[in-house]
């Protein structure tokens, strides 16, 4: 059996008025045993409540001044015949006294669930002996009030339920309709407290190790201040503990429970003697925060108790779970995950709004990184994030208070200058940029140095536009920048836009010339310096359309490279020109020890599939592997990926030669040119034409030979075009050399060995076709 103690909260039934049903029972007492006094006595610790007494005498007394509470703890009936010749009772406060107590009889009121919430009794001045029938009798009377307080219950617990669905239905509403998530939760503590008068509900939420306030409407507002910040741990209190344990934390007597003993001077202060706490645990197992129940007085929950907290506590969940979610929607709709920078949609709305509030005028920086598909594709993509989070924190660290910075996208940036309306000002800005990001970044024991093309839009003051007109404009002027060179800032002008839809027209014409089969190639021999004995040959694209001028390669083929355009214009130079190279095979012998170069553009050395490519070439030609070789920019940077170092070590394997185009112009490393799978280093033209001068060009060139020999490559000689030249290449130790000293590109059809290849009076030993 359990004393009621705090049970009778659940009744909500103490110190309420008069209610018949229950004044019926103690009248049918009175009539039931003749006497002059009846009551229907409802016990807590310290006290016994009257909730029905004939004649009715106060709302409660002592627990020393009545006989119920011996009744109701003692769990059976009670008979006292004359209580003054009851040695037990003497010194009684209701015994020997005027209009005391002589005669008494009662029965406990004793719930279904074993809950001592009280007795029935009937007393008298004089004594008297009940008979068996009277006593069983009072007993049903005694069943029939307990089964009046459970149907109280029942009904009280029912508009708890009602509270509850509520409490609830106001909570969704307000999460529904966006409310901020303090205004939420005081809603559900307030709710609480209304169902459960004698509850001072507490919530507070999880940040970090830290507990803040979230709700406390009727704690004192000196106690919620004192708690609000405290780290959670093994022993503080009953939250800090449930946080901790990540389980429900009783504690009936603050003043006692060790989990107190640092905290409970704060809690005794405010009048705080029992708390129960619940962790508020999402469905994905992450901590919330907590939801506690203060008592001013030391008491225990029951099970339904226990129900009804949890039942509050998915409220909680439900609440906090949503403004987390909506606090990460709206994070996600304007910050980067990655660099927590402004995101595209963002940054762009900013603009709009500044645009359309007749701003004082700004400057937009596009930023982008020049090769960071370089560290992707060497270190992988987490790398390559962290880099971008390094780049991020240096773009934040050199802005002023003023500026916004986002992440556009990629490798994009966007730094926005609100009153920035001086282009020198604004280039200023974006050489600051260069500056800072040109520094090496370390990671993992790798430095590694970025490179940045900057392009910069103004927007006027007052003026009309659109954001994405503006974020164009900057991002063309980037391309401009790029086009220039690295760690290079470039300003947007009408030109650039004529420039790119010039450049549109050229990606439409250019798809057509494939179309119609208007992209050729011409050819040019490399040949032995001192003897002019042709030893290769060079595949030069062509477009010729026919009533037009032709177009030049520096026209087409950069925007084939940006435009993707170049794969198809790279597999169609490499089938021609192994198909003609077999036709002049079959034709003459000499020519089976001519080699066919090819160039390759950085994209395609990059895409996977081209080894495949180039096997499925020389499979439906027939062409030898061994007589076929690829030309490699310098300055495409192909040592710096894996995909295309892996492909150009696959195809020499096969027998494919590699040479590097155009070399001298670029960043090569001896170290690099090591690990690079190549065979041939291209001298650049402009070396060669240097060579007439006093200054450096012959050392150079003699430094690229030393170096040829040293890692056993062969070195060509490119724009050779006089006499002087030749002689002067010799002297440095070059042997091989290409360019219109010997011939210009010729188309196929006019390519006749002995004219324009072959020299006959130099090379007797070729066989004409």
């Amino acid at each position: 059996m359990t004393h009621a103690a705090h049970v009778l909260d659940e009744f909500q039934i103490l110190d309420t008025p008069p209610e018949p049903e229950f004044e019926a029972l103690v009248e049918m007492v009175v009539a039931l045993f003749g006497t002059s006094h009846a009551e229907l006595s409802l016990v807590t610790p310290d006290r016994v409540w009257l909730k029905a007494a004939i004649p009715r005498s106060g709302i409660s007394h002592d627990n020393s001044e009545t006989l119920c509470d011996k009744v109701a703890s003692g769990g059976q009936a009670l008979v006292i015949s004359d209580a003054e010749a009851d040695p037990s009772l003497a010194g009684h406060p209701r015994v020997g006294v005027p209009g005391g107590v002589r005669f008494y009889a009662g029965v406990p009121l004793i719930t279904s669930r074993g809950e001592a919430l009280g007795a029935l009794c009937a007393w008298d001045e004089q004594p008297r002996e009940p008979t068996a029938e009277q006593m069983d009798r009072l007993g049903q009377l005694g069943m029939m009030a307990v089964s009046l307080l459970e149907l109280r219950r029942s009904r009280l617990a029912l508009l708890d339920r009602d509270a509850v669905l509520n409490a609830s239905t106001a909570v969704l509403d307000l999460i529904v309709r966006g409310v901020d998530l303090l205004t939420i939760l005081d809603t559900l503590a307030k709710a609480v407290e209304a169902a459960f008068p004698a509850t001072l509900c507490s919530i507070q939420i999880l940040d970090g190790d830290q507990l803040r306030f979230g709700a406390g409407p009727r704690l004192p507002a000196a106690y919620n201040q004192a708690i609000d910040g405290i780290h959670v741990g093994p022993e503080v209190g009953s939250c800090g503990t449930a946080v901790h344990r990540r389980d429900t934390v009783i504690v009936t007597d603050i003043a006692t429970d060790p989990l107190w003993s640092k905290w409970k001077v704060v809690a005794l202060e405010h009048g705080l003697g029992a708390c129960w706490s619940i962790p508020i645990i999402s469905s994905a197992g992450i901590v919330l925060g907590t939801f506690a129940q203060y008592y001013r007085d030391t008491r225990a929950p029951t099970a339904e108790d226990l129900v009804q907290m949890r039942r509050w506590v998915n409220l909680a969940e439900v609440a906090m779970t949503r403004a987390a979610d909506l606090a990460a929607l709206r994070d996600a709709a304007t910050y980067d995950n990655l660099t927590g920078l402004m995101n595209r949609a963002a940054v762009l709305n900013l603009l709009q709004q500044s645009i359309d509030q007749r701003d004082p005028g700004m400057a937009l920086l596009f930023v982008d990184l020049d090769q960071f598909k370089f560290i992707n594709d060497t270190f992988g993509h987490a790398v390559g994030d962290q880099f971008l989070e390094a780049v991020a924190a240096r773009l934040v660290a050199i802005a002023d208070p003023a500026e916004t910075v986002a992440r556009f996208g990629g490798d994009e940036f966007l730094v926005v200058c609100p009153g920035v309306v001086d282009r020198a000002e604004a280039d200023r800005r974006g050489q600051r940029i260069v500056t800072a990001l040109r520094q090496p970044i370390t990671h993992a024991g790798r430095t590694i140095s970025l490179s940045v093309s900057v392009g910069v839009a103004m927007h006027a003051p007052g003026s009309d536009g659109r954001a994405a007109d503006l974020v164009g404009d900057a991002d063309l002027a980037m391309y401009a920048a790029k086009r220039s060179g690295r760690n290079s800032v470039a300003a947007f002008s009408d030109d650039l836009r004529e420039q790119a839809a010039g450049r549109l027209s050229m990606e439409g014409e250019l798809d057509k010339a494939l179309e119609n089969g208007d992209l050729t190639c011409d050819y040019q021999p490399i040949v032995e310096i001192r003897t002019g004995r042709v030893i290769a040959l060079e595949a030069l694209m062509r477009w010729r359309t026919p009533g037009r001028p032709e177009v030049p390669p520096g026209r087409f083929i950069p925007t084939a490279e940006e435009s993707g355009q170049i794969f198809a214009l790279g597999e169609l130079a490499l089938r021609r020109a192994c198909t003609q190279m077999m036709l002049w095979r079959s034709a003459a012998s000499h020519w089976r020890d001519v080699t066919l170069w090819i160039n390759v553009s950085p994209r395609q050395l990059r895409d996977p599939s081209f080894p495949d490519l180039v096997d499925s070439v020389l499979v439906d030609t027939g062409f030898p592997a061994k007589s076929l070789g690829l030309e490699v920019s310098e300055t495409s940077f192909v040592y710096d990926s894996p995909v295309a170092k892996q492909s150009l070590k696959y195809l020499r394997g096969k027998g494919i030669k590699v040479a590097i185009d155009d070399f001298g112009t670029g960043y090569s490393s001896l170290a690099q040119l090591r690990e690079l799978p190549v065979d041939v280093l291209k001298i650049d033209r402009q070396f060669v034409t240097d060579l007439g001068s006093q200054d450096s060009g012959p050392g150079i060139i003699e430094a690229i030979v030393a170096l040829g020999r040293v890692l056993k490559l062969e070195v060509v000689a490119e724009g050779v075009e006089t006499e002087a030249e030749r002689e002067r290449l010799l002297a440095t130790g070059c042997t091989v050399g290409q360019g219109f000293l010997w011939s210009r590109p010729v188309r196929p059809e006019k390519a006749r060995i002995e004219t324009e290849f072959l020299r006959p009076r130099e090379f007797a030993q070729f066989a004409q076709v």
